[in-house]
């Protein structure tokens, strides 16, 4: 298996830039037409093996070298059925002062009060005198 930064090429040999990320050698016994099925392990990637806002490519090669029932042989490097690209996307830029349930803002440039929680305050301190005062004067017959 190898490893690519972007889009792989197909080409008869891996390129130098091309990282050898795992090599593996399966037992195998071929059909009497000369062909042979085999599995292997599932290829695990470090998380940060691609970078967000970045794209790489994995693809596999098969080779085998000679013996006494057959030629030594080398897939070409990227076939399209053998490759697969992975593209992390770039996380979305916070918003500068995102809005929280309470109305208020976080400014982090801002260490001072934070004036549009505050005047939210005041404006339902009003209110509620209003609505208070309104009650009392039923209550008093006024």
């Amino acid at each position: 298996m190898y490893a690519e930064d972007g889009t792989i090429s197909q080409s008869k040999t891996a390129p130098e830039d091309a990282e050898l990320i795992e090599t593996f050698t399966p037992d195998v016994t071929c059909e009497e037409d000369g062909t042979v099925d085999f599995k292997t392990d599932e290829l695990t990637l470090d998380a940060d093996f691609v970078k967000p806002g970045e794209e790489k490519s994995v693809t596999f090669v098969a080779s085998a070298p000679a013996s006494e029932s057959n030629e030594a042989f080398s897939h070409d490097y990227g076939v399209p059925s053998e490759t697969v690209e992975i593209a992390i996307p770039e996380a979305d830029k916070p918003d500068d002062n995102p809005v929280v349930k309470t109305g208020a803002y976080v400014d982090s440039a801002d260490a001072g009060p934070n004036w549009n929680l505050l005047g939210g305050i005041g404006l339902l301190t009003v209110a509620g005198g209003l609505i208070i005062g309104a009650l009392r004067r039923r209550m008093t017959g006024n």
